[in-house]
């Protein structure tokens, strides 16, 4: 079993699910594993692209091999709204 820990250090996780709008106000909890998935991928490609992809390939198959298992912390869904001004200088508008 691959084991992954996530640590967020402004104890805060901000994600859309797949299918809905941010200005809805859902949350994805716990972190999809395509989310995760899709990261790994993403750093491979942008910050690592000398590693070799048969490699990488073993890593994603690994974490994609198995339904993940959570260990997840107490949270609470909330959002905010934000109102904003029609961006001119007048500040009677």
């Amino acid at each position: 079993m691959t084991t992954i820990e996530l640590r967020f250090p402004a104890h805060r996780f901000h994600g859309t699910p797949w299918g809905r709008h941010v200005n809805e106000g859902v949350p994805e909890w716990p972190p999809s594993p395509y989310r995760l998935l899709r990261s790994l991928f993403d750093a491979w490609k942008r910050k690592r692209p000398d590693l070799p992809e048969t490699r990488v390939e073993e890593v994603l198959r690994a974490l994609a091999s198995e339904p993940p298992r959570f260990a997840l912390p107490k949270g609470t869904a909330s959002h905010t709204r934000s109102y904003l001004n029609s961006n001119t200088e007048d500040p009677r508008c």
